[in-house]
C-alpha cells in the first residue's frame, strides 16, 4: 500500500469521541494546532526530521481535508521554513522518487497532518496525525497536548505507523 494510503486510511478511519472541550472547539484553537504542527516540524521520521526548506499544513475535520485558517499560517511567518497550506503544494517527480514541492519556490518539504481531535480535559487533548513525505515516507501518530502556563506544547508523541 502507498504511503499516502496507510496516512489517510489511519487517520480517517480514526474513532471520534467526545470529551469535556466539544470537538469543534478542539479543532478550532489555533494555540492547539499551532503547538502540534511546531512539534511536528522539529519531531518526526521523515528524511527532514529537525528541518525541513518548506512544510505543507493539512488539517483533517469531520473526515473532510482542509487547509488551516489563514490565521494560524501567519504564526509561522518570519521562521527558517516556509509554511504553506497544503493545497499550494504539489507531489512533483516520477512515481519511484516523487517529492513534495512549492510549485512557485521549487523548495522541497513535507505535508504536516493534524486529523481527529479529542479533549478529556480542557487542558489536554489526544490529536491524531502525522506527515507524508511523497513516496519516500509516511506516518501516523498519537500526539498527547496539554496547555501549560498558556500554550499547548505536546507532551507525547506515539507512532503508530510508518511506510
Amino acid at each position: 500500500m502507498r504511503p499516502a494510503a496507510v496516512v489517510g486510511a489511519c487517520l480517517l478511519g480514526a474513532a471520534c469521541a467526545s470529551g469535556a472541550l466539544p470537538k469543534s472547539d478542539a479543532s478550532s484553537d489555533l494555540g492547539l494546532l499551532e503547538g502540534v504542527y511546531r512539534h511536528q516540524m522539529g519531531q518526526n521520521a521523515s528524511s527532514k526530521p529537525r528541518f525541513s526548506p518548506l512544510y505543507c499544513l493539512r488539517h483533517i475535520v469531520g473526515g473532510q481535508v482542509a487547509d488551516p485558517p489563514p490565521e494560524l499560517l501567519e504564526r509561522f511567518g518570519g521562521g527558517p521554513s516556509k509554511v504553506l497550506p497544503a493545497s499550494a503544494c504539489q507531489k512533483a517527480g516520477d512515481a519511484d522518487g516523487a517529492i513534495i514541492v512549492d510549485p512557485v519556490s521549487r523548495l522541497e518539504g513535507l505535508i504536516l497532518i493534524i486529523g481527529d481531535i479529542r479533549c478529556d480535559r480542557p487542558v489536554r487533548c489526544t490529536v491524531e496525525g502525522g506527515y507524508y513525505e511523497a513516496n519516500q515516507s509516511a506516518s501516523g501518530n498519537t500526539y498527547t497536548a496539554e496547555r501549560r502556563a498558556g500554550r499547548w506544547i505536546v507532551t507525547d508523541d506515539r507512532l503508530d505507523l510508518i511506510t
